[in-house]
């Protein structure tokens, strides 16, 4: 019911059954006709109504999506409609200048449209119309628009200092194997008056080695190890911001221009200040004649692949395979006598002869050991981009 007619209703006394009035009728009518079938299903015995002053209020806003609505919801007689037809929604997009499009729903296309700009067209050769940001203002750059997102710094010159790389480390040698050991038999005492020299083939095995009579010392030399590295970690690259000599900022748009003027000028979107709308071109040339007469010369732009070099390990050193090898008098490894250790010193021994070994490799593979650090050293530069002759309409 629309809160803008207000009925005001006298009922009469109750009448004989069967009978109505016609006054009762006519009023039932018309309230049925204001207040509509869903709010009244009957009107019975009401003798009069009438309608008071409309209440103030506007009509029904349109549910326009995104964008303001072109029109209300349609204004009721009275307080404000439920169920107004909304008014033509916005389109929900920002302005396109150039596509001859409403994209913004305000009935306005294109330069029609305050969120866009007629500016001078660019000579040939040159850039599109775009915002820029002179080095010149004594301000903080505000950053780019969404309309022009594409920034780009500039300026006089670039610098750059090097990365500042984190130190390089690495972690304990791990993996490997180990070979099989040699074997110095001597019978001089002190390791001297060396015997035949021998090479284990396998460890955990029962091996023949008869030697000269006479032995009384061994040396069984540390196998070799192979195999085994160090993981790198560290070396992380910090890089310091380039810095700029005249910093100046060039924001580009994603949208092309269009036009405007009858075909003179071209519409883009509107340039406000602290910006200015500039052209440009690769390379230092004057100003072209025209409405673009503020030159401004600057480095666009620059390439950075300033880094530290990846982390390494060199090789381990001082690893080891601490094995040991046991004595026997006789050749089946029934009767042991000594076990040596394989680390390649002076082992004395009592047993006028040797008759076999058994060699036990250590549990865990090779041990000890560290690896060198490597890399973690500045790499790259900054360098400067292309010149470029920027013209602004002053």
């Amino acid at each position: 019911m629309s809160r803008g007619l207000r009925p005001r209703v006298t009922r009469l006394p109750p009448r004989a059954a069967g009978r109505t009035p016609r006054r009762a009728l006519v009023a039932a009518g018309l309230a049925l006709g204001v207040l509509g079938s869903a709010a009244c299903t009957a009107v019975l015995g009401i003798d009069d109504i009438e309608f008071g002053p409309p209440a103030s209020g506007s009509g029904g806003q349109g549910a326009g999506g995104g964008g303001q609505s072109a029109g209300g919801g349609g204004q009721s007689s009275g307080g404000q409609s439920s169920g107004g037809a909304g008014g033509q929604g916005g389109a929900g997009g920002a302005e396109q200048c150039g596509n001859g499009v409403d994209d913004d729903g305000n009935l306005l296309a294109d330069c029609a449209d305050p969120a866009c700009s007629c500016v001078p067209s660019p000579p040939a050769g040159w850039s599109d119309p775009f915002a820029f940001f002179p080095n010149s203002l004594a301000q903080v750059f505000p950053g780019c628009s969404p309309a022009y997102p594409n920034e780009t710094a500039a300026g006089q010159f670039v610098f750059g200092g090097p990365a500042t790389c984190g130190a390089c480390t690495c972690g304990a040698p791990s993996g490997g194997t180990c070979g099989m050991p040699t074997v110095q038999p001597f019978g001089g005492g002190s390791c001297g008056g060396q015997q035949a020299p021998f090479t284990l083939g396998s460890d955990e095995t029962c091996e023949p080695h008869l030697v000269q009579p006479g032995l009384d010392a061994i040396r069984v030399m540390p196998p070799p190890a192979s195999g085994a590295s160090c993981s790198a970690s560290g070396g992380a690259a910090t890089v310091p911001d380039p810095f700029w000599s005249g910093a100046a900022f060039v924001c580009d748009s994603d949208d092309a221009a269009g036009q405007c003027d009858g075909g003179t000028d071209v519409c883009v979107s509107a340039i406000a200040a602290p910006f200015k709308a500039c052209v440009r071109i690769a390379g230092s040339t004057p100003c072209p004649a025209g409405p673009y007469s503020e030159a401004h010369q600057l480095v666009l732009g620059y390439a950075d692949d300033r880094s530290c070099s990846a982390c390494g390990c060199a090789a381990p050193a001082g690893i080891s395979c601490p094995g040991t090898l046991d004595l026997f008098q006789d050749a089946s490894c029934l009767m042991p006598t000594f076990t040596v250790p394989a680390d390649g010193a002076c082992f004395q021994v009592q047993a006028p002869e040797l008759a076999a070994v058994i060699y036990h490799q250590p549990p865990n593979g090779p041990t000890g050991g560290t690896c060198a650090a490597t890399g973690g050293t500045p790499t790259g530069s900054l360098t400067p981009g292309p010149t470029h002759t920027v013209c602004c309409v002053p």
